[in-house]
């Protein structure tokens, strides 16, 4: 059984400098899996573009006047950006979540055909990549 490691700590050593005098690929066993994770409402963005609705985190956060997730890392528009990042730092891996509300924007009934081939292009470039 392969294991799952959520780089968090180890991509901030790498890029601190500090990882190369530290650690390589070669101090963990064989057949172990580098990855990273994140969440839809950090990553994503573009929360009112091709039929995605508000969620309940988007109204939280739009009740203050503090930071939102509208634009946050622009995921929606730059995947293939990141993807070809996540190849070059070597991950094998990558845990995502969806946003239900880009796939399913009423909540229940039909799904947004522009969400799912969102999602589609994203897992099809992943895999390009051998993530």
């Amino acid at each position: 059984e392969q294991i799952l490691f959520l780089i968090t700590i180890f991509s901030s050593f790498a890029f601190s400098g500090r990882c190369s005098d530290v650690c390589s690929r070669n101090d963990f066993p064989e057949g172990f899996v580098f990855g990273s994770a994140i969440s839809a409402f950090q990553w994503e963005g573009a929360v009112d573009e091709d039929g995605r609705t508000p969620s309940i985190w988007d109204t939280f956060v739009h009740s203050s006047s503090g930071p939102n997730g509208d634009i946050v890392c622009d995921g929606y528009h730059k995947f293939k950006e990141d993807v070809r990042l996540m190849y070059d730092m070597g991950l094998d891996a990558f845990r995502f979540s969806i946003s239900w509300p880009r796939l399913i924007p009423s909540g229940r009934g039909p799904v947004n055909s522009k969400g799912l081939r969102f999602y589609k292009s994203f897992i099809h470039e992943l895999k390009r990549h051998g993530i």
